[in-house]
């Protein structure tokens, strides 16, 4: 969800990624945003730990290059559970002081 000063920094930026849904607020506009946007997998270098035929844990994940220019993205390769993003988002989040996100630069947790 995106205040409406957050949505004036990023809005134009995360529309390249998919949509932003307008929710009112009392006086004030929020947007949720939907991510649309697929990194596309190397999956050679993509593993998950087994146990039969049910993916348990994320062991390798890499994307291809060329999400390295999406600003967001999911992959299906682990069902878009995640949204990851590239510098330029996390950037922009620390330029303008916006706050109520979390980076996490881990794509695989060790539990």
């Amino acid at each position: 969800m995106l205040s409406p000063r957050a949505y004036r920094h990023l809005g134009d930026t995360l529309k390249e990624s998919g949509e932003l849904l307008p929710v009112i607020v009392g006086d004030d506009t929020f947007y949720i945003f939907n991510c649309l946007a697929l990194g596309e997998e190397e999956l050679d270098n993509c593993e998950y730990e087994m146990l039969g035929d049910v993916p348990v844990q994320r062991l390798k994940l890499r994307f291809k290059k060329f999400a390295q220019s999406l600003t967001v993205f999911k992959s299906n390769y682990e069902t878009c559970l995640t949204v990851f993003c590239n510098q330029r988002l996390k950037g922009a989040v620390d330029q303008f002081r916006l706050s109520g996100i979390l980076f996490d630069e881990n794509l695989v947790e060790s539990f």
